[in-house]
């Protein structure tokens, strides 16, 4: 079988509390496929993760990303970090949901920006 992508010699964590362990990660359409040790599986791309750490995803569980997701909504400072999950509005408040029609307003009290409602 040939993989997306192929994680290789990284000490994988999967969340249970338990020590990582030395495996290949496969990854096929996106997903996780399969853990172990795959000396001659191809892939369309190959990491090395010798020396780092390898997991599935973090959850950041106090998140104000609601307010950067009208600027950018791919919100890439967390992605780039790893995070795949955030709780947001856990302090009572949230700018999710808004009505389209104050998107624009809201960008310019929050961040004196100039906007428009795309």
């Amino acid at each position: 079988m040939t993989y997306d992508l192929l994680i290789k010699n990284g000490t994988c964590y999967t969340g249970d509390k338990k020590d990582g362990v030395k495996k290949d990660v496969a990854v096929l359409d996106g997903k996780i496929v399969c853990l172990g040790a795959f000396e001659n599986a191809e892939a369309a791309r190959v990491i090395d993760a010798t020396g780092m750490a390898v997991a599935p995803g973090f959850i950041d569980t106090h998140s104000h990303s609601d307010l950067v997701a009208l600027v950018q909504p791919t919100i890439d400072n967390k992605i780039t970090q790893g995070i795949t999950l955030e709780l947001i509005g856990q302090d009572g408040m949230s700018v999710v949901p808004m009505a389209l029609e104050h998107v624009a307003a809201w960008k310019r009290t929050m961040y004196g920006w100039r906007a428009t409602t795309k």
